[in-house]
């Protein structure tokens, strides 16, 4: 069966996946029958704390061979790919329940669903690409029979619900180690250089962010991750962090899991063919044509004025934490088409990728040659022609030379540095 939560943390302190150890050891009789799950949903949803994550855990009655997916104070956490199956029962909700209440944050509105079966894939699409009401979650889960529980409004069942439903294949994989509960809140003890470099192995990825020198896999908020190490395979993964972490760390390590992930995958963007096919709070990939150069405005954010194929205005933007993916927008012309994928709201599109399909023709005018003496004409205005100062000829306004300006286009994908990527952001480099 698959165990679904969601909502526990909060801007201040706690994390959902740190959960995980509670649950688990709240259901001593149950294993999981494989790598735990972290799937992140839409990232556009204004309720979220961080990352929009939910957690899956899929359980059974341990049995057959085993596999280390984790540690917690130096007991192995195992899976058992070939656990034998478990139905769903009341009990097992209420104590999830009891350790979901206990340990969320204050304001948090936490939520748990139990299945029998993943539901619809559909219902995963939904949610990592448009907006679903909470009232749209309980009616799917009441419709599937899912026993499930939740406070508030029940917005953590929409993240339980397209969690359960994500079949996967894993884009990425993450191990999470976690810090003991006295340092939470304090700085994290990280020795960079064992870390720096990791990314070129082919182990990891978004280890550090190479342009701005600086790991990317340390968090700087309140909550109980350590470190979050991601990589595309997950065996090697986990023998380079199981390497490397104890060369970087300064502090002990509480516990740490293997996580099967949608992290990277793009799963979150909708091909339109112009913004009328927008989700609601969607994120979209559409080709747009470019009407004025783009300006810089306070705050050093780059904006630059397009229309889509449907004739509609809108703006992009790039924000001044993706510092150089701004000068992709400078170089941008009138006329020229782009293909742009970025979340959409109240008329500007917050770019996440950018690339130049077709280019505008760049011209230059200039004054023409006097016909009579050869020398270069003067203009005597916008509309009052040109003037040769040595022979007094005079010549027409529509006499301006118009010369095509050679330039130099950049029809690669440009997107931000690693610091300003979405979770679900896929980087250019994996095509």
């Amino acid at each position: 069966m698959l165990l679904a939560f969601d909502d526990t943390d909060g801007p201040v302190g706690g994390c959902t996946t740190h959960l995980a150890f509670h649950v688990l050891l709240a259901l001593p009789e149950l294993a999981l029958t494989g790598m735990p799950r972290l799937v992140r949903l839409n990232p556009n949803v204004p309720w979220k704390t961080r990352g929009n994550g939910a957690v899956v855990l899929p359980l059974g009655i341990p049995r057959g061979p085993q596999v280390r997916v984790g540690e917690l104070r130096g007991s192995e956490i195992l899976a058992f790919p070939e656990a034998a199956p478990v139905q769903p029962s009341q009990d097992v909700i209420d104590r999830v329940w009891a350790v979901l209440a206990a340990q969320a944050q204050p304001g948090a509105s936490p939520g748990v669903a139990l299945f029998a079966d993943a539901p619809p894939q559909a219902a995963y699409w939904e949610t990592v690409r448009a907006f679903v009401e909470p009232a749209s979650a309980k009616a799917a889960l009441a419709d599937l029979d899912v026993l499930h529980h939740a406070k508030g409004d029940g917005r953590a069942l929409v993240g339980c619900l397209g969690a359960a439903a994500w079949a996967g294949p894993p884009s990425s994989y993450e191990v999470i180690a976690y810090r003991e509960p006295a340092r939470w809140g304090t700085a994290r003890a990280v020795e960079p250089g064992p870390l720096f470099g990791l990314d070129a192995s082919g182990a990891t990825f978004h280890t550090e962010d190479p342009v701005a020198k600086r790991l990317a896999c340390v968090p700087h908020t309140p909550d109980p991750v350590l470190i979050g190490l991601r990589g595309r395979d997950p065996e090697r993964l986990r023998d380079a962090a199981l390497r490397v972490l104890p060369l970087a760390l300064r502090e002990p390590v509480d516990g740490w899991l293997l996580w099967a992930t949608n992290h990277a995958s793009g799963d979150h963007v909708t091909p339109v063919a112009d913004l009328s096919q927008s989700p609601p709070l969607g994120t979209l990939a559409l080709e747009a044509t470019v009407t004025a150069t783009a300006e810089r405005r306070q705050g050093g954010h780059a904006f630059v004025p397009l229309r889509d194929a449907a004739g509609a205005a809108f703006e992009a933007v790039a924000f001044e934490p993706t510092h150089a993916f701004r000068d992709a927008l400078g170089a941008l012309l009138p006329g020229d088409r782009l293909a742009v994928v970025g979340a959409f709201h109240e008329g500007v599109l917050r770019l996440e990728k950018l690339r130049i399909v077709s280019a505008a023709v760049q011209t230059i005018r200039r004054n023409p040659d006097c016909r009579r003496c050869g020398r270069r004409m003067r203009s005597k205005g916008p509309s009052t022609g040109f003037r040769c100062d040595a022979c007094k000829e005079k010549m027409p306004s529509t006499a301006a030379v118009v010369e095509e300006v050679a330039r130099r286009v950049d029809r690669a994908w440009h997107e931000p540095p690693v610091m300003a990527r979405r979770h679900l952001h896929r980087p250019v480099a994996w095509g």
